[in-house]
């Protein structure tokens, strides 16, 4: 269904399409069409939220680089001030931190025996109170040199999953994180999580339960240390409408069983405050349709861990 198809079936139940077998001027009817957008808009979210959820899918190839157990750095670090802390790494391309502030972070190349030398400076305001990421590229003057990075400054702040890599990523928002648990941003059109599946073969996918969510921040994690690839389905958000000049050749983004009382729901909306009768009428009338799609059964709760503490 097209946004004028809809507007045309808006307009016929609320009987303002036609008088004496005429069809109205848009002119006379562009009161209602004004509202047809942020209605329409209305009942496609609460389609999506109840029985016609929109399913979506999201792959993730998880293979991390250097994911060894024992360059595990997870574990919260503080930095004592005069007592400086440091990792290095010969040939280091690239390196990845998470730390609050006031934070001072010095990376850095050797230069000659034992002579380091600064090549960036980090500095961390104190406002950062929670822990944050901070990823960098490296070039060394010779690239077998020896990077360090050195935690500094004089103040205590916090620091974990510190780590360089000796291999090149393609850009710095490209350089690998680092931890137990690697989290992958879903789509933007992410709303709820109904399951993630593993590929265990060419042709099989099987159920998956062992990952991390923190719906608040729309993440999924997988443990750093187990390989493989991914699927997580998800219901999504509908493509809304736009309510400031709507394409009438946008398509309702809804199931094709919720199509035709669509319009039945959206009436109900543009009347709510002309006529709250017909509008109640409409809408119960639309709940009942609403109500009776097969739609999207609803799913048991998976059991995984959950990073925003629910």
């Amino acid at each position: 269904m097209l946004y004028s198809q809809l507007v045309t079936a808006v307009l016929k139940k609320i009987d303002e399409y036609s008088t004496k077998g005429n069809i109205l001027a848009e002119s006379k009817t562009i009161d209602l069409r004004y509202k047809i957008p942020e209605a329409t808009n209305e009942v496609l979210l609460d389609l999506a939220h109840t029985t016609g959820k929109l399913e979506a899918s999201f792959a993730i190839v998880h293979n991390p680089v250097s994911n060894a157990l024992n360059q595990d750095t997870s574990s919260i670090q503080a930095n004592v001030p005069g007592a400086d802390y440091s990792i290095s790494l010969p040939s280091a391309k690239a390196c990845y931190f998470e730390c609050t502030g006031p934070a001072t972070v010095y990376v850095e190349e050797e230069t000659a025996d034992n002579i380091w030398t600064i090549l960036e400076t980090i500095d961390i305001l104190s406002s950062q109170k929670t822990f944050a990421e901070y990823r960098r590229l490296i070039t060394a003057s010779v690239s077998t040199n020896t990077i360090r990075l050195r935690f500094s400054g004089d103040y205590h702040y916090s620091y974990r999953n510190y780590v360089l890599y000796d291999v090149p990523f393609p850009t710095e928002d490209e350089v690998q994180q680092h931890g137990n648990y690697f989290m992958y941003a879903m789509p933007s059109d992410f709303m709820a999580l109904k399951n993630c599946q593993i590929r265990k073969d060419i042709r099989q996918w099987q159920d998956f339960r062992e990952y991390a969510l923190d719906a608040t921040a729309k993440e999924i994690g997988f443990d750093a240390y187990q390989v493989g690839e991914y699927r997580a389905n998800y219901y999504r958000m509908p493509t809304l409408i736009g309510t400031t000049t709507p394409v009438l050749s946008a398509e309702i983004d809804a199931l094709d069983e919720a199509l035709p009382f669509i319009a039945t729901g959206v009436a109900s909306r543009v009347l709510l405050l002309d006529d709250m009768t017909i509008s109640t009428i409409l809408w119960n009338q639309y709940e009942i349709a609403k109500g009776n799609m097969l739609g999207v059964q609803n799913i048991a709760p998976r059991k995984h861990k959950s990073l925003s503490g629910w």
